[in-house]
């Protein structure tokens, strides 16, 4: 009797284990995930919510989803130092007992640091705290720390503690178990009697613990044990339906909050409900099994702080239940008979015994009962329903009883279950009255009981009573591969297919609606439809490949897409289902999405949320009579209470874990200076600018649904808005300028709401020395100074400003002053040169008519010698106005440049020989024959020579030359040395001033320009002058002036002149008296606006020619409209019409431009006189004018026209006279010897012809003729054509012959005009001149 009542409390007893144990999943972390040992001794949590596990070697913190091992660094070979035996938070702090001493985790260094506990580091085997005082029992006794206090409290082998009441402890030490207080006297020892265990060699106590309660429990070697402090006794708690040495060797064990034990033996797990005394076993799985441990041997548990248990193993690493894991949980295919019999699950069907059918591709049917959680399998070898393929794709309960089996090549399967048989329907060839196709996707009853079958070549209606299968619209869906059906509330057929898209068949009517994706009215977005379903309204969900989930309004006849667009996890929807809150449920190709039909949004549940693959499988889905979801996948299956998937808002703590800079790891050390501790203590990182590429690591830990959470963190001074980066764990910034920043991040639910706390560090980016706070005080320092200098310089370059403003306006207004001075002298100069002539030709014209000569008369020889000198003088004038003005230019000839000085020299001699002075040249040149500008050399020596004689009263004056090289140059340099006066210093600095005369020499008589004009003159040479000069003892004037043996092709060569000839002594030699030819038929245009010099030039030339006069060019213009004159003589400045403007008036005009014109001006301007010439001037005399000369000029021009005249009516004489062919007249008459030349031999040639070749009118040619050659073109023509006649009569011609070939029509008249031209007959004339 007792032996059946045990079996019953055992079979009781299992089968509460097994419902108890039926939601536990296990999650693994071991040396594969990165656990330094699977051996896990240890397990303690620390203040942020990080996992410790001390292994045989090494220390392990886990954060949900890494492992980061620490190692005792100075652990000594053989010691097994990095064994770790205890874990305990306690303080912000990790106490780490090891086989070698006791250590302590510094968490803000995040190191190991060694606590020392004795001289000798004693094996620590526990570690327990009670009251703020940390006990560690080691192997030679319990210590006590407190306060930084180290005090060993009782020697011995300390095994196990626990607290009991105030200041009483529960202590386990060598075979003992005693009651001490917190200073280490015994209160109590229990001996054999109260505890037999204790005399047992083999009996050990290896952990005592606590709970909520205060219930005190002891692990033993011996099994589970329960102390009561009260009456101080030991109870043994039986927690295994049959006991062992395996399950009595409790090692570890730990109470939750809701009177759960959970004991660590050597036979796995046992969960001990303290208030009912039931326990569940979880032993080791070898083929991994969520729902076993990995090893059965456990040495370690811990409850975490939000409930997670905590399982450390001998082999196994660390197993650990999540706490409140109600959500997604997953069958996974199995070997063994008792679990699912294939990995990719198709269609799922529940039966009436509330059993889950799961159709798979690759094992038959498994039958899964959730009540039992027992497996049944339908496969080829099963009995008495069986399989002839394990390739299953379609299950259909009908209302008969019968099971319906569609399969992959294996036709269509009935099962019948009140006759426990089977039955095999395939494609017979011979019968077009059996199954369509052997590939059966889709089995469905409708509301009429029809049993509809589709297949991969079309759909089948099943017939029951004959058995036998009929197509429907074979010429429509007779080739359609059908993969699902169902039936609307009205009772229409929806047909999914593979490749065209959705069919509806009305029974009624007997008519099929196809919708498409194809054409304008296009209502999918695919035509690949794998799945349908219809909700609590009546509703139609189809599911697609690659074109998300479509719902069916019928009011419209249209469909609403859902796609990834509008949060959808993928567009590839492989099951639909509905839960009693209205939420839709989809399973996709990334998971799973719940839909919210208020919000419109999705949720979208992966791998990371509990589901064994993120791939679900085609046509996949049930939901279960008890309300669970059912997702077949391709390994295995998902199911779920939809009711109990909430959006997690649990506040998990949120911590950085690692600082990486350029992807290494950066270990915080106090003495560092960028990580002074670990990150969630550092209150700043510092970087320097140069540490550009850093990457901060963090997490949010969540031990149910590790890596479910997702994150977003914002750098604050370096954007505005949040990155949102799913579940990643790090953020990474690149080349940060300097400044301080500030890392935020933030933990977010499923839906991207924000939960939890925010966390944040600061990050000091420093800049480079040239950008720091000590650089830029620098930069203040030096701009301050370089503003202090700035000022100081501005205040110097205004100072300098002023007095270089004061110095031009000092040398403005001299410049000015000499200005004036030059302005006035040139205007006075202008207005003598006219007295001037007037005096000079009156004095040359007395002399030449009186016969004078100039020795017997000296008062005439000195009044022409001083107005010689007045007009030099105002020459240099002229001269220095052209070098002040910049417009000398230099003319170069070939001469003996000795000889060209000797010649100056020697001029001087009478003046020196007035004063006594002796002049002497003395020159050192070997070569003597050079290009240079004699005019200008000639001008520099005698203005110098000119200042020596004036200064010196006696001694002498000398005038050396020698040549010189001055970079390359030939130079000839000229020194002038007297013994005059000399000057003192401020006279030399002024010498070569413009009108500056020393106060000295007021009385010595000048201008004060020469000098200045020598300067100027030297300078426009390129040369150099230097003077000297010491009072009382004289000066000394040297210069250098570049001198040329060949001249360049910019350096033009000009007829040099003779000095002698051009001193201004030559203007005192009486003129050279012609003789005159009076040619008193020419007419004399005389046009100046001096009425004086007008009268005397008119009564000089009235003796030769007809004298008109006028006094400016617009009165001249209309006395030569009036009278043209034979040559005209004109001023160039004068009012009204100036001179130039008459002659360029004159030169256009086709009637007078033969004229010639002479210009007079007393002008040195040289532009003026090539402008004048260019105009047409024919030739310019300066003021004052030699009157010899001008007369000369105009007589010349007169003789000039003569012979042009001669030359074409006289043909042989242009050959003896060369004419220079340099007017208008000349060109007239060039042009008209031309034309008689060309067509002197027709008889036809007229007067109007050769006016038309001539491009001039008949009477301009008669008035040109008659002005220039005093003939009528008649007349011309006549003489041109006898001129020729006689030539050829010379030659012997025949009179005939001459006649008509001269143009004479008839010879008799040629005979009569040739006399009366010659006095004699053509025969006779050749007879008389030429001997014939």
């Amino acid at each position: 009797m007792l032996k059946k009542f045990s079996t019953c409390i055992y079979v009781v007893l299992l089968l509460t284990q097994c419902v108890m144990g039926s939601d536990i999943r296990f999650r693994k972390i071991t040396s594969t995930q990165g656990l330094s040992h699977n051996t896990v001794y240890a397990i303690t949590q620390d203040e942020q919510g990080f996992m410790w596990f001390g292994t045989r070697e090494g220390l392990n913190r886990f954060d949900c989803r890494q492992v980061k091992s620490y190692y005792i660094d100075a652990a000594s070979p053989g010691t097994s130092t990095n064994q770790i035996n205890a874990l305990l938070s306690h303080q912000k702090t990790i106490y780490v007992g090891t086989n070698h001493g006791l250590y302590r985790y510094d968490l803000p260094q995040d190191r190991l640091i060694a606590h020392p506990l004795a001289s000798e580091r004693p094996a620590v085997s526990f570690l327990s705290e009670m009251q703020g005082t940390l006990y560690v029992g080691t192997s030679k006794g319990l210590f006590q720390i407190k306060n930084g206090k180290t005090v060993l409290t009782i020697q011995g082998y300390a095994r196990a503690m626990c607290p009991l009441t105030a200041n009483r402890l529960l202590l386990a030490i060598d075979r003992r178990i005693l009651i001490i207080n917190e200073t280490g006297h015994i209160e109590h020892t229990f001996t054999t009697a109260s505890f037999p265990l204790l005399a047992a060699s083999n009996f050990t106590v290896f952990q005592m613990h606590r709970d909520t309660k205060g219930r005190i429990w002891l692990a033993t070697s011996r099994g589970l044990y329960r102390y009561n402090d009260q009456i101080q006794q030991f109870t043994s708690t039986p927690f295994a339906i049959k006991e062992n040495t395996e399950n009595n060797t409790v090692r570890s064990i730990v109470a939750s909050k809701d009177d759960l034990l959970y004991i660590g033996t050597e036979n796995g797990l046992y969960i001990y409900d303290i208030k009912t005394g039931q326990s569940t076993n979880y032993t080791q799985s070898f083929i991994n099994e969520p729902k076993k441990l990995n090893d059965k041997a456990i040495y370690s548990t811990f409850i975490g702080k939000e409930g997670t248990v905590w399982i450390g193993t001998y082999f196994g690493g660390v197993n650990y239940i999540p706490v409140g894991d109600e959500g997604f949980q997953n069958i996974l295919p199995s070997d063994r008979n008792n679990g699912l019999g294939g990995k990719a699950v198709s269609q799922l069907m529940e039966d009436s015994l509330h059993r889950i059918w799961i159709a798979t591709e690759d094992g038959g049917i498994s039958i899964y009962d959730p009540s039992t959680a027992s497996f049944n399998r339908i496969d080829k070898n099963s009995f008495p329903f069986y399989l002839n393929t394990n390739n299953v794709h379609a299950l259909h309960h009908d209302t008969d009883g019968n099971i319906w089996v569609g399969t992959f090549f294996g036709g269509l399967h009935r099962f019948n279950l009140r006759k426990q048989a089977t039955t095999i329907y395939t494609k017979n060839p011979a019968d077009h009255n059996s199954l369509s196709n052997n590939q059966v996707y889709a089995v469905y009853q409708d509301s009429r009981g029809i049993l509809w079958i589709g297949t991969q070549q079309g759909l089948n209606q099943f017939d029951y009573k004959t058995e036998k299968f009929n197509l429907l619209a074979p010429e429509i869906l007779g080739d359609k591969f059908i993969y699902d059906l169902t039936e609307d509330k009205n009772g229409e057929l929806w047909i999914c297919t593979r490749q065209d898209g959705i069919y509806r068949y009305n029974p009624l009517s007997k008519t099929i609606k196809h919708y498409t994706n194809e054409g304008k009215d296009a209502s999918l977005l695919s035509n690949q439809l794998i799945s349908v379903f219809k909700d609590r309204q009546q509703r139609l969900w189809f599911g697609t490949l690659d074109g998300g989930v479509c719902v069916y309004h019928a009011a419209t006849d249209s469909f609403q897409h859902y796609t990834t667009r509008d949060g959808l996890a993928n567009n590839n929807v492989y099951g639909i289902l509905e839960d009693d809150a209205g939420f839709i449920w989809l399973s996709t190709n990334l998971g799973i999405s719940k839909w919210n039909p208020r919000t419109k949004k999705f949720i979208n549940y992966d791998n990371r949320y509990g589901l064994s693959t993120n791939q679900f499988n085609f046509k996949s889905f049930l939901k279960g009579s008890d309300g669970i979801f059912y997702f077949g996948s391709i390994n295995g299956l998902c199911y779920f209470n939809p009711l109990k998937v909430h959006i997690d808002k649990q506040p998990y703590p949120l911590v950085f874990t690692s600082f990486q800079l350029f992807n290494k790891d950066v270990h915080p050390d106090s003495n560092a200076t960028i990580l002074k501790q670990k990150l969630g203590y550092a209150r700043q990182i510092n970087l320097s600018y140069d540490q550009n590429v850093f990457t901060i690591n963090y997490i949010a830990i969540n031990y149910v649904n590790p890596g479910s959470t997702n994150y977003a963190y914002r750098l604050e001074g370096f954007e505005e808005q949040w990155n949102y980066v799913g579940n990643k764990t790090s953020a990474t910034y690149t080349n940060l300028s300097p400044g301080s920043y500030i890392l935020h991040v933030k933990s977010l639910d499923e839906a991207g709401n924000f939960i939890g706390q925010q966390q944040s560090v600061s990050i000091l980016v420093t800049p480079p020395f040239y950008r720091s706070n000590l650089a830029y005080v620098f930069y203040a320092l030096l701009l301050g100074l370089c503003i202090y200098l700035y000022a100081r310089f501005v205040r110097f370059i205004h100072q300098k400003r002023l007095e270089i403003q004061l110095a031009h306006m000092e040398k403005d207004k001299t410049k000015a002053l000499t200005q004036y001075r030059i302005n006035f002298f040139t205007f006075i100069s202008h207005e003598f040169k006219t007295p001037l002539t007037l005096i000079l030709a009156s004095i040359d014209k007395f002399i030449n008519e009186k016969n004078i000569d100039l020795k017997q008369h000296t008062e005439l020889s000195h009044i022409k010698k001083n107005a010689s000198k007045l007009f030099k003088l105002i020459h240099q004038l002229a001269e220095f106005r052209k070098v002040e003005g910049d417009s000398l230019s230099v003319h170069f000839s070939r001469s003996d440049i000795v000889a060209f000085v000797q010649q100056i020299v020697d001029s001087f001699d009478p003046l020196a020989e007035e004063k006594s002075i002796r002049i002497s040249f003395e020159a050192k040149i070997d070569k003597a024959q050079f290009f240079f500008d004699g005019d200008k050399l000639e001008k520099i020596l005698s203005n110098i020579l000119s200042n020596a004689v004036k200064h010196t009263e006696e001694g002498d004056i000398s005038v050396g030359m020698q040549t010189m090289f001055n970079e390359g140059q030939k130079m000839v340099n000229v020194v002038i040395r007297d013994t005059g006066a000399g000057m003192p210093p401020t006279d030399l600095e002024h010498l070569f001033d413009p009108f500056y005369r020393s106060p000295a020499h007021s009385t010595i008589p000048g201008t004060g320009i020469g000098m200045a004009l020598v300067h100027h003159l030297i300078k426009s040479l390129q040369g150099t002058i230097e003077a000297s000069s010491t009072l009382g003892e004289g000066t000394t004037i040297s210069f250098s002036i570049p001198i040329y043996e060949q001249l360049s092709s910019q350096q033009p060569e000009q007829e040099h002149q003779n000095p002698a000839k051009t001193n201004v002594a030559t203007l005192a030699q009486p003129a050279f008296k012609s003789e005159r030819s009076p040619i008193p038929l020419y007419t004399l245009l005389l046009v100046e606006d001096n009425k004086e010099l007008l009268h005397f030039l008119a009564q000089h030339f009235q003796e030769t020619y007809s004298v008109i006069t006028a006094t400016n060019g617009a009165s001249a213009w209309k006395k030569i409209n009036r009278t043209p004159p034979d040559i005209i003589i004109s001023d160039v400045k004068m009012p009204k019409m100036d001179g130039l403007e008459l002659c360029l008036k004159l030169k256009q005009h086709q009637q007078f431009d033969h004229i010639p014109l002479i210009l007079l001006s007393d002008s040195q301007d040289e532009q003026l006189k090539v402008n004048g010439l260019d105009i047409g001037a024919d030739a310019y005399v300066g003021k004052p004018f030699n009157l010899k000369e001008l007369e000369l000029v105009v007589t010349n021009m007169v003789k000039s026209r003569i012979k042009l005249r001669e030359h074409v009516v006289g043909l042989g004489t242009f050959a003896d006279n060369h004419v220079v062919n340099n007017n208008r007249d000349q060109d007239f008459l060039t042009k008209l010897s031309s034309v008689l030349e060309k067509h002197y031999t027709n008889p036809e040639l007229t007067i109007e012809y050769l006016a038309n070749e001539l491009h001039t009118s008949r009477t301009s040619l008669h008035l040109n003729l008659r002005r220039i050659l005093q003939k009528s073109a008649t007349e011309l023509l006549n003489e041109y054509r006898l001129k020729k006649a006689l030539v050829m009569l010379e030659n012997n011609v025949p009179i005939n012959e001459i006649a008509y070939h001269c143009g004479y029509r008839e010879p008799n008249y040629f005979s009569r005009v040739f006399k009366k031209h010659y006095q004699l007959p053509p025969q006779k004339y050749k007879e008389v001149h030429f001997n014939m």
